[in-house]
């Protein structure tokens, strides 16, 4: 009866450890598409929003609005704009940065053309194959009787290296 007993354990106790990776290597799983549209929309307001590093940029345009080149630095825009016709829309916006861990990143955002103040743009510094989220929010400055807000978030992996 002790017998018995122990050979059903015995072969559980190797089923779980050969169900623990013990066989043939697999292939990776397939990259995920990509599903981030790059912005929002209500109404007839369109909040569009990026992230990406410095050193994609022509060098033309860091230089002209004053960007800090390098490997590690990121710059964030996001432009507000009505239909019809794309108009631009005065607005507020503010952008927060999250790593994985919770830790909040400064992003100070500016207007690029202070006349019509639809787009935006912040800077900040990151980390070789740093994770971010990404919380962009545009209230415009419309004069209407209705104030209209568009929140969007996403999320960009960084590589500086």
């Amino acid at each position: 009866m002790l017998r018995t007993t122990r050979h059903p354990l015995l072969s559980l106790a190797v089923l779980t450890l050969v169900g623990c990776g013990g066989g043939a290597p697999s292939t990776p799983p397939p990259a995920q598409t990509w599903t981030d549209d790059g912005y929002v929309s209500q109404g007839p307001y369109l909040l569009s929003y990026s992230a990406q590093p410095v050193r994609d940029l022509e060098p033309a345009v860091v230089q002209r609005y004053g960007l800090a080149s390098g490997a590690d630095q990121v710059v964030v825009t996001a432009t507000l704009t009505r239909e019809p016709g794309a108009q631009a829309v005065p607005a507020t916006i503010t952008v927060t940065a999250r790593t994985l861990s919770g830790v909040v990143r400064e992003v100070v955002p500016r207007p690029l053309d202070r006349r019509a103040a639809a787009t935006w743009f912040g800077e900040l510094q990151v980390g070789h194959r740093e994770l971010l989220v990404f919380e962009i929010t545009a209230e415009s400055l419309e004069t209407t009787a209705k104030s209209t807000r568009l929140n969007a978030a996403f999320q960009r992996e960084f590589f500086t290296e």
